[in-house]
């Protein structure tokens, strides 16, 4: 099954902007979220860099940072389109491997406490695969929106890896860009939900044309050099069903060799699938790893390569974006977001 499914509204937030559109904004014109973290040093003694919000506290915990993130996010999301009953939600989460000191239910329990229970439902379909979790939730609501079983989902992630104890397991582990290492990663935060119905929806400003899920048989935290076949195959199940090639390629994974050549060998192996020439975005340049939020700011990084933030004459957007996001532990997750038939503007 690859049924279309719409995209009826989304919201972002990030350090760079508390809202999907500052967020682009800031992006667009080059700024990024770095900052130095002088309460920890990296194994060579230097204090170390991250993508970090100086609101909430610093001090603050993951989880309480992870959801004023998402309270930002949900927030934009519903003052494009309120609900009258909740919809159901399928949620983004670490894998377990890097769930330290992260309880989603903890989080989710938090958010419903402050929008309420006829805003939010009080359950959760729990997706633990770090930054390829949203396109598992993507296809769980898929399956669930063209079986009739629900009319709307609510599709997102939320994380942050910058709380002073996260930044310091990282040093520990030298995994931090700095001099130890220069091809470690600079931690940030953030969060990004959808709202999605069956396809037809009348107020729809997007959809999802395409959807692959695999697995890379030798993933990044084996060890082993990058071979992508997992991300190959994910990359052929959307070129089999893709009508046209997309305008750009966002990733949801940070700027790091491995991943690079990963995107390298299946890229080559699939080039009548991408852009021509090839245009990529890589948010995390600026926001930092977003662990679990990864895939879903990603996406709403993809959202805006489709829409202008100024709409001008004889400007418009693009048609598709191709987004993608692979976990440490091997998940992958592909999907293709195009604009509205209509190719009507956001307002």
């Amino acid at each position: 099954m690859n049924e279309e499914i719409d995209v009826l509204a989304l919201g972002m937030a990030t350090p760079l902007g508390l809202s999907s559109r500052a967020t682009l904004a800031a992006l667009r014109a080059g700024f990024a979220a770095h900052e130095e973290i002088d309460e920890v040093e990296d194994l060579s003694g230097e204090s170390v860099t991250a993508c970090r919000l100086e609101q909430p506290d610093p001090g603050s915990g993951r989880i309480e940072r992870a959801c004023f993130f998402a309270s930002h996010a949900l927030t934009e999301l519903l003052s494009w389109q309120p609900w009258t009953s909740p919809p159901a939600v399928f949620l983004a989460t670490p894998e377990p491997t890097q769930a330290q000191d992260f309880e989603a239910a903890t989080l989710w329990t938090s958010l419903c406490r402050s929008f309420g229970h006829t805003s939010l439902a009080s359950t959760t379909t729990m997706l633990p695969f770090g930054r390829a979790g949203l396109f598992h939730a993507l296809a769980q609501a898929r399956a669930q929106l063209c079986a009739g079983t629900i009319d709307l989902a609510l599709v997102g992630g939320a994380d942050s890896l910058v709380t002073t104890e996260d930044v310091q397991r990282l040093a520990r582990a030298n995994a931090l860009l700095g001099k130890t290492n220069q091809d470690g990663l600079i931690p940030g935060e953030g969060a990004a939900f959808f709202l999605l119905a069956r396809r037809g929806a009348r107020a729809a400003v997007a959809a999802i044309e395409a959807l692959a899920l695999d697995r890379e048989p030798e993933p990044r935290n084996t060890g082993a050099p990058p071979r992508a076949v997992g991300l190959t195959r994910a990359f052929a199940q959307v070129r089999v069903n893709q009508a046209a090639r997309p305008d750009v390629v966002v990733t949801a994974l940070p700027p790091q060799r491995w991943w690079g050549r990963e995107f390298s060998h299946a890229y080559l192996r699939n080039a009548a699938l991408m852009p021509e020439p090839l245009v990529t975005v890589a948010p995390s340049v600026a926001l930092g790893d977003l662990g679990a939020a990864a895939g879903a700011v990603a996406l709403g990084v993809g959202f805006w390569q489709l829409h202008p933030i100024v709409p001008r004459r004889g400007r418009t957007g693009l048609e598709r974006a191709l987004v993608y996001g692979c976990a440490d532990e091997g998940t992958i997750g592909v999907c293709l977001l195009r604009s509205p038939r209509t190719n009507s503007e956001v307002s």
